[in-house]
């Protein structure tokens, strides 16, 4: 949509999918990025509206390369310049459910008054699930050193928040939805819930769903077969060694990074992770102690999200 900015009308996204994190965001930015008449941004998660006035820096408890988000609106706008007159402009950003507070504040000075036009797409994963599958993206990049039960306890996350790390660290607060839910559904007119549940057993008809909010009339064939980002545990050492190259920041994939196009490297990735990873369970004791944390938030969020979650809090 045009926004007027400065006096001048500049192209924003139509839709954000906003989360949450490991929910299934990214199979669905690659299945909607083959609708005609939608364009993505060019990264997948530009976090800008996370920002204020200046850029940000996360760092990684293994003191690796860290995350930076750019916070230049002439930066930001860019990522939608390959867009063409009247495609549906979208972008997918899984922090912004999580820090809701500033990218509300952030889209009502950006938009103003068009923020009631904006629609926003919220898939939501089982919370126990969700961080275990979060927990081990961390550990397949290499940035995640502890075991689960202490990555997730309470003062492990506590401390590094407060020393600048990743926010990715809150595995616990990526999966407490009733807040950040409730937020956008006050603000906005145009919300559309999602549940993971159906993006792994009816990838059509949760993209037919998409669609049909976001008011697109065509329904061309979309490839769901593939699930993107997924997580797990290297088969061994040496798959392990493979998976810090190819999923940790270096020079070498740098050069190759320039030399392929955004989908050649998404193909890579997935085809080398499912000869990489391995799925894995989660111990009975930790999916205990996950219940016990999320109970409260589940029975809270059950009021906005259409459906029975008790499954979320079972063993």
């Amino acid at each position: 949509m045009q926004v007027k900015i400065n006096g001048i009308y500049r192209d924003l996204p139509d839709f954000m999918i906003v989360g949450a994190a490991k929910s299934g965001t990214t199979s669905l930015f690659h299945y909607l990025n083959q609708v005609p008449e939608i364009c993505f941004s060019k990264v997948k998660e530009p976090n800008f509206f996370i920002c204020d006035d200046h850029p940000l820096y996360f760092k990684l408890v293994t003191g690796g390369p860290g995350r930076s988000v750019g916070c230049s609106l002439d930066e930001y706008l860019g990522y939608f310049s390959h867009c063409q007159e009247n495609k549906i402009l979208g972008e997918a950003s899984t922090w912004y459910l999580y820090c809701y507070r500033q990218v509300i504040d952030h889209l009502k000075r950006i938009y103003k008054d068009q923020i009631r036009n904006l629609s926003i797409i919220i898939i939501l994963r089982n919370p126990v699930e969700r961080a275990w599958s979060h927990y081990g993206m961390y550990q397949r990049n290499g940035i995640e050193p502890l075991s689960f039960e202490e990555a997730v306890h309470p003062e492990t996350i506590r401390q590094r928040l407060k020393n600048g790390m990743n926010l990715g660290y809150d595995y616990l607060g990526f999966g407490r939805y009733s807040e950040q839910v409730e937020a956008y559904l006050n603000v906005f007119p145009k919300v559309k819930i999602l549940r993971f549940e159906k993006l792994v057993e009816e990838p059509k008809g949760l993209v037919e769903d998409i669609l049909s909010f976001l008011e697109v009339d065509t329904r061309p064939e979309v490839e769901t077969g593939k699930k993107f980002n997924s997580s797990g545990i290297p088969k061994s050492d040496f798959h392990a060694l493979i998976g810090r190259f190819l999923f940790q920041p270096n020079r070498i994939k740098q050069i190759f990074k320039m030399s392929l196009t955004s989908k050649m490297r998404s193909r890579i990735r997935w085809r080398m992770g499912q000869i990489i990873y391995r799925k894995s369970e989660m111990p009975v004791d930790s999916r205990r102690l996950l219940i016990e944390q999320y109970q409260a938030d589940v029975h809270n969020l059950q009021q906005h999200v259409a459906g029975n979650l008790s499954n979320w809090l079972q063993l």
